[in-house]
């Protein structure tokens, strides 16, 4: 199998870990580590804006020994097959923009994707210019366990309404959400928020007329992450960051007589932290995107995120979601 040239953009926490230990951790909880476990991928470029980083980390970790540390404008460099990019949304046009100098055939971004909506379709438009394949960094669309969910709830009719429950902002915590949301449900119809607090509670219509919530928490001295789906006869249930998957089952007369409640949960899948890191750079590697968050349904969560903001703008006014818009 061909190996692929890579270059390695921002070496931040998601860039890379804080030991070599940490490579093999798995699941992959950095790129580098995804890198490592995924085989067949050569770092051949690093980039940090702190240069000393960038040459330290090349003394530290044996995978970027080889590696050769990029200078601020990209230029007079051979071609890669992948830039990854994780630095903050805050450069992330500027940087994109010096990455093409390394003609890459794909690139991996870290959500969020962009400032805001109308930066992200900058941002598509110029990559695909320049027919570079792009994906998004959401893991859970291809934890394999989450996989399996969604085989599970994918067109069943019971399914009544989801809950989302999240913390630490709609850019970072919920765009995790509204990414498996899509990919479970499809795009919203109409979108309305219901606070106006730094993690704002909100509503999604799909196209089925079912409203699905997303309660945001705040002032928590604890992480919260958690999916609750409610079907006709079972409620699926993934807490504590989607780690613990559980469902619970209607049954009669488990405490009073004459009514149905939900059975005591019952794990789904031996619990465990979430996987999907090293999974991205695997499918590439297979060319196998099938599964991946494309540059466009990443935008699709941009926009469901502006027209949360837009309703709290608004006396909490509803809006239809549009793609064309």
């Amino acid at each position: 199998m061909k190996t692929l040239d890579l270059a390695l953009i921002g070496l931040g926490k998601i860039a890379i870990p804080q030991s070599k230990q940490d490579l093999e951790v798995n699941p992959a909880r950095t790129h580098l580590s995804a890198i490592h476990q995924s085989k067949n991928i050569n770092v051949k470029y690093i980039f940090d804006i702190d240069l000393m980083k960038a040459t330290n980390s090349k003394s530290h970790f044996e995978l970027l020994k080889n590696s050769k540390v990029l200078d601020q404008d990209f230029g007079s460099n051979e071609q890669v097959d992948i830039v990854s990019i994780c630095t903050p949304p805050e450069n992330r046009f500027d940087i994109i923009k010096r990455s093409l100098a390394l003609k890459p055939k794909y690139m991996v971004l870290e959500k969020p994707l962009s400032l805001d909506f109308k930066e992200a379709k900058e941002i598509e438009h110029l990559l695909n210019q320049h027919q570079v394949t792009t994906f998004v960094n959401f893991p859970r669309l291809i934890d394999k366990d989450y996989e399996k969910i969604e085989t599970m709830i994918k067109d069943d009719d019971s399914i009544s309404t989801s809950i989302y429950k999240y913390h630490k902002g709609l850019e970072n915590y919920c765009s995790h959400h509204l990414q498996q949301f899509i990919r479970w449900f499809g795009l919203p119809q109409k979108v309305k928020a219901i606070t106006n607090v730094s993690n704002p509670t909100f509503i999604l219509t799909d196209k089925k007329d079912r409203v699905h919530h997303f309660i945001g928490f705040n002032n928590l001295q604890f992480d919260i992450f958690d999916c609750e789906v409610y079907c006709a006869e079972k409620v699926i249930t993934l807490e504590n960051g989607g780690c613990e998957k559980s469902e619970r089952i209607a049954k009669d007369n488990i405490y009073y007589e004459n009514y149905t409640q939900l059975s005591k949960k019952t794990d789904l899948f031996p619990n465990g932290k979430v996987g999907g890191f090293a999974e991205l750079y695997q499918h590439i590697i297979d060319n196998n995107f099938k599964n991946l968050c494309s540059i466009k349904n990443a935008i699709y969560g941009e926009k469901i995120i502006q027209l949360v903001k837009k309703s709290i703008q608004n006396n909490f006014e509803e809006y239809e979601f549009n793609v064309e818009d």
